[in-house]
């Protein structure tokens, strides 16, 4: 009975230890830099005239967007970026949304909501985030067009954007839009990217605020 028991013990063990390195490894986060003042290999993509890039900085306008253009929304979130100077983008045709992403700059505390990490961000560096592609519009290279109309906007800025490693799609529409691959980070190791961003003049750090946007 006891050598079932202590068996069974060493099975929930092991299962609770596989568990935690699946957890870890599952919770990591691949990070893309865009260099300032970056003008070469200028990513050049034929555009529909029935497509529209929009950018919104209010919460009316922003409201009334996702009302016309069928965008989904969380209401008290999506108020909470505006009321912190987050930055709203979209590409639509004439009737749904094709992508939409946000940016935040230079904020005290931004929650990097997957890895569960409080960062503050530095005066001018930006943080591209929350990108989503119409599930009827994937594999078009919309997402690749939003970013690279968006990497015009902050052409004079350090700006990173992050995707889960799984997400090949994304990796590949972010690195065909002009950005630097710097490598996979999970919460433990996230330090070690901060001091290699500081190397290109990002500034980016942990911190224990309690109020954060995300």
């Amino acid at each position: 009975m006891n050598k079932a028991f202590n068996l069974l013990k060493k099975i929930v063990m092991h299962s609770k230890l596989l568990s935690k390195i699946a957890l870890y490894f599952k919770k990591r986060l691949v990070f893309f830099f865009l260099i300032p003042k970056s003008n070469e290999n200028q990513i050049v993509i034929k555009e529909s005239n029935d497509i529209f890039f929009e950018i919104v900085t209010d919460y009316s306008t922003y409201l009334e967007m996702c009302k016309s253009f069928k965008i989904p929304f969380d209401e008290n979130k999506c108020l909470l970026r505006f009321e912190n100077k987050c930055i709203f983008y979209f590409l639509r045709n004439k009737t749904d949304y094709l992508t939409y992403g946000w940016s935040i700059e230079g904020k005290n505390s931004f929650l990097i909501e997957y890895l569960n990490v409080r960062v503050e961000i530095g005066y001018n560096n930006i943080i591209l985030f929350d990108f989503m592609t119409n599930s009827m519009h994937r594999q078009k290279g919309f997402y690749k067009l939003i970013l690279s109309k968006i990497k015009t906007k902050f052409i004079d800025k350090p700006t990173i954007i992050y995707t889960a490693p799984s997400n090949i799609g994304s990796i590949k529409g972010i690195s065909a839009s002009g950005f630097i691959d710097i490598g996979i980070y999970s919460k433990p190791t996230i330090k070690k990217m901060f001091n290699r961003l500081k190397t290109q003049s990002f500034n980016i750090k942990k911190t224990k605020s309690k109020s954060f946007v995300y």
